[in-house]
């Protein structure tokens, strides 16, 4: 395999840079404040695959910041997106293929661990599944059934060991099973 060639471009607060390797051109595009001494990014950060968007967000203060999307098949849909906080992540949503609709939405605490995720069907609205969890480890799931059918509602202790299933038909409550 070749080395990769780094062309950069700068000015006093702006720095570009173009990674080429052998069958992939990656394309870095980000400012700089304080430069050259500080390397603190601040403002938008693109990233181009063969010319194709592949990642965008923005930095604030050299941490991640708002909304930062992700694209794989498309560079007009993304497939993913990412809110940060200070750096740290908030939550992040999972797209169906059309850009639009949400498949799945996790929210995160002060340390990143998950605290809810809920899976959404087709419509990207109906929710078919919900997850909730406890210091990173799940405590509850829920799936979410047509009317007429039985739900099972699954619940962990803090060793992820599975404690108890509550049946439901029709959102009444008609058995509790202690595992």
């Amino acid at each position: 395999m070749n080395e990769p060639t780094i062309t950069i471009k700068e000015t006093a607060d702006h720095r570009e840079e173009v990674i080429t390797l052998t069958d992939m051109d990656v394309h870095y595009s980000y400012k700089k404040e304080g430069y050259p001494d500080q390397k603190v990014l601040d403002g938008p950060f693109l990233q181009n695959v063969k010319g194709e968007r592949k990642c965008e967000g923005r930095y604030k203060d050299g941490e991640k910041h708002g909304m930062w999307a992700y694209y794989v098949n498309n560079p007009h849909h993304p497939m993913a997106r990412d809110y940060f906080e200070n750096g740290a992540l908030v939550k992040n949503e999972v797209l169906h293929n059309d850009g639009h609709h949400i498949r799945m939405v996790s929210t995160y605490d002060n340390k990143e661990h998950p605290v809810k995720q809920v899976t959404y069907g087709d419509d990207g609205k109906t929710i078919i599944k919900l997850d909730v969890f406890q210091n990173g480890l799940i405590k509850e799931e829920n799936t979410v059934v047509p009317e007429g059918q039985e739900q099972v509602v699954y619940t962990y202790d803090a060793q992820f060991k599975l404690t108890e299933k509550r049946h439901f038909l029709n959102d009444e409550l008609v058995k509790v099973e202690e595992i």
